[in-house]
């Protein structure tokens, strides 16, 4: 009997093949995968190197200190003492004074470090530019903002926002349900602020952002002057007139995800976004064919807001800053002829206040406080927390429709009426309550520190001239300052031109991340969230329109708070927002 002969059959052997094939592949991934071993390894690399970068920085850093404090030296740390120290102990890195209280240290590996005044110090490491794009833009109408507190002037992700810089000038407020009224208390009271996150979809309305009043207005029930009373006297005691009021918008970085237009919920895969690396499309591409300009990214790529910043084209002040003050209120002109941020007062200004004026008149409120108009970065820092987590959660502020523009002070057709604000129209604010900003959706349109350097004369562009006080000057101020910031402009200064040089060159401002194309809007024809309009600044109908104006007025139906609408500067009425950055 012969034996059966056995072998190998070809599926037996298509099996063993894809068999292989798979492991080999779970071989490779198990190297070479984003968890893989090699990949780890690659990592693990990395972060030595930054981890004994930074151990040989902060032994530079605390020999200084230990030195200064042998000698009873309070003098800031140099770059002369830190190199000294870097010679010493044979560190590769060199150390360059960027001002008066920024110290950039770089490491053989070009890896950089600021150091503070103070001695601390963060990475500094500007994002990659994203691969370039060849699909076009994507649209920018429907999006959500996320943010992240940042500790002192760092880039380090704080689960706290900063402390509220406060002057002698400044007397903090919290609002007592039992009394109806503000209450004078003190920068320790546990209940003075709190900026609480809202988890999940819907309003927020439990979030408390930090109050204080000047004490131009003040008065306090008891006290007989509380221009000149110690705060520890006031501190318990009713308010019984406001004094100006400011609301503290804490240093942050932001990241902007954007959606299809008709995914209003925002719960489909995202289409783009915009952040550190600026504005990419979903496969993190730049999709502009231009280069974005980057910045230093914050944990997942956030981009701090540019209005904490020292880059001045971007919005930015003269030294980083843990936050700002922004007016509660719009301004006003109070009775001795200065500028005021008080509740249940008509804003609209006298005829022949142009812009120009109004811009003085912010400058002079408080020059120890930095006080100045509001810009476009300031502008957007206050509505991007709004939209975030911690402001009204994406729910639209309901728009103040009063024709009297006062502040949170009258019901629409009705006289304004002192108190209403606290009551009655506190879903007008950044916040849903009455510890967030009024008006900034409706009520009086509110002129920018901004414009386009034209070249052509245009009514009350003080500001905006290197020869103000020339009876015919221009527009020709082509660099920006802390107080007012210059955009760029084409050859023919057409709008829709000018608005498109905005891509991926300006951000913070709530103009080109929350808008998509200029022109004018109606209910079917919109260009930004909460379906309002962008008109931009530029030429039209042989008109020059180089300012800006933000959040509206009454009878403006939409979400006005990112409201665009340019204007030539004779629009005498409107009123401004005072801010503070001291």
């Amino acid at each position: 009997m012969l034996k059966e002969k056995r072998g190998i059959t070809l599926i037996a052997l298509v099996i063993t093949i894809i068999v292989l094939l798979i492991l080999a592949g779970v071989t490779i991934a198990t190297l070479t995968g984003e968890n893989g071993i090699l990949t780890k390894a690659g990592n693990a690399k990395l972060n030595t190197e930054i981890g004994q970068e930074k151990e040989e920085l902060n032994l530079a850093v605390s020999s200084v200190k230990a030195d200064k404090k042998i000698n009873n030296d309070t003098s800031a740390i140099t770059d002369k003492e830190l190199n000294k120290e870097f010679d010493n102990n044979n560190t590769k890195a060199t150390a360059v004074q960027q001002g008066e209280n920024t110290i950039e240290v770089t490491f053989e590996s070009g890896r950089k470090y600021i150091v503070n005044s103070d001695g601390s110090f963060y990475e500094q490491n500007v994002a990659e530019q994203p691969e370039k794009g060849e699909k076009n833009i994507f649209s920018r109408k429907n999006g959500k903002v996320d943010i992240v507190f940042l500790e002192g002037t760092s880039y380090s992700i704080s689960n706290e926002p900063n402390e509220p810089n406060l002057s002698e000038d400044m007397v903090p407020v919290k609002f007592s349900d039992t009394d109806g009224a503000w209450i004078v208390c003190n920068k320790d009271d546990p209940e003075w602020y709190e900026y609480v996150a809202k988890e999940g979809e819907g309003d927020n309305n439990e979030s408390k952002w930090a109050n204080v009043m000047l004490r131009d207005k003040l008065t306090v029930d008891g006290i007989s002057n509380a221009q000149n009373a110690t705060l520890e006297n006031m501190v318990g005691k009713k308010v019984t007139q406001e004094g100006s009021m400011f609301v503290w918008i804490p240093r942050y970085a932001y990241k902007i995800t954007y959606y299809d237009v008709n995914d209003e919920n925002k719960t489909g895969q995202p289409i783009g976004y915009s952040d550190a690396r600026g504005i990419i499309d979903s496969d993190y591409k730049n999709v502009t064919g231009q280069d974005a300009i980057t910045a230093i990214p914050v944990g997942d790529y956030y981009r701090t807001h540019p209005c904490f910043e020292e880059d001045l084209e971007q919005g930015g002040w003269s030294k980083k800053l843990t936050g700002i003050w922004v007016g509660k209120f719009e301004s006003s002109k109070s009775s001795s002829g200065q500028a005021q941020s008080i509740p249940s007062v008509n804003t609209n200004w006298e005829e022949g206040a142009t812009i120009g004026d109004k811009y003085n008149y912010a400058y002079n409120f408080n020059r120890n406080l930095e006080s100045h108009m509001a810009k476009n970065s300031e502008w957007g820092a206050v509505v991007y927390l709004t939209n975030s987590k911690y402001g009204r959660n994406q729910t639209t502020i309901s728009r103040n429709a009063s024709n009297w523009m006062a502040y949170g002070g009258a019901i629409a057709g009705g006289s304004p009426q002192k108190g209403k604000y606290l009551t009655e129209n506190v879903k007008q604010t950044t916040t849903g309550n009455l510890y967030g900003i009024y008006d900034m959706s409706g009520g009086n349109e509110e002129f920018i520190a901004a414009y386009l350097p034209t070249g052509t004369s245009n009514e009350g562009n003080s500001f905006a001239s290197d020869n103000p006080d020339e009876q015919n000057s221009v527009n020709d101020k082509t660099t920006s300052t802390q107080y007012a910031t210059v955009y760029p402009t084409s050859q023919s200064s057409d709008i829709i031109e000018n608005y498109n040089l905005l891509l991926n060159r300006k951000f913070g401002d709530a103009v080109i991340e929350t808008s998509e194309n200029t022109g004018t809007s109606s209910a079917t024809n919109y260009y930004t969230w909460e379906k309002d309009t962008c008109n931009y600044m530029g030429n039209e109908k042989d008109r020059v329109y180089p300012f800006m104006k933000r959040g509206g007025n009454y009878t403006i139906f939409g979400g006005c708070i990112y409201k665009i609408v340019r204007f030539h500067g004779t629009d005498t009425s409107k009123t401004f927002r005072l801010v503070l950055a001291f």
